[in-house]
């Protein structure tokens, strides 16, 4: 039984040494079958996963649902996605599968060009708050922060600095 989805593409097997005296004369080996299936969909865009997610196989209710595959969906994403599980949970309803896993993407990890290390380096202090928060989403989601996330940050900012200002 496999322990990781990194083991989704290794064939468990043991091996059958027939020896002829002190001679190994053949080794033979006998695949081990799968109780329960892997599968993985992704790295995708959110839409296109949905469509992949909704053409899975329904749930055959005379087969064991402890057969049913194990299922680990990657998806990759512009901005996050608040009802991402909500999302992938509801176009698996009566699908013969098992979700264990939701992987996310985010367009702007690293740097495409290569070009990040040539980036200059800028003391925190030289940084308000916001404009930190702003630097580190666009570092991570590749996009500009939109206003009505901003406003919320500077809210919980607030809240956060009124509490530490109380005795």
């Amino acid at each position: 039984m496999p322990l990781s989805f990194s083991e989704i593409s290794y064939q468990h097997q043991i091996l059958e040494i027939n020896c002829d005296g002190e001679t190994l004369a053949s080794v033979e080996p006998l695949l081990i079958p799968r109780a329960v299936n892997l599968q993985r969909l992704g790295p995708t865009p959110l839409a296109d996963l949905l469509v992949q997610l909704k053409a899975l196989p329904d749930i055959d209710l005379l087969a064991d649902p402890d057969r049913q595959p194990w299922l680990e969906v990657r998806v990759r994403l512009d901005e996050p996605q608040p009802d991402l599980r909500n999302q992938i949970e509801n176009a698996l309803q009566g699908k013969a599968v098992r979700l264990v896993r939701i992987g996310a993407e985010y367009a702007g990890k690293g740097s495409a060009d290569g070009s990040e290390g040539n980036a200059t380096l800028i003391e925190l202090d030289q940084l308000t708050p916001q404009e930190l928060f702003s630097r580190a989403w666009q570092d991570n989601f590749g996009s500009e922060v939109d206003e009505q996330t901003l406003t919320d940050f500077a809210t919980l900012l607030r809240e956060v600095q009124q509490e530490s200002e109380q005795p």
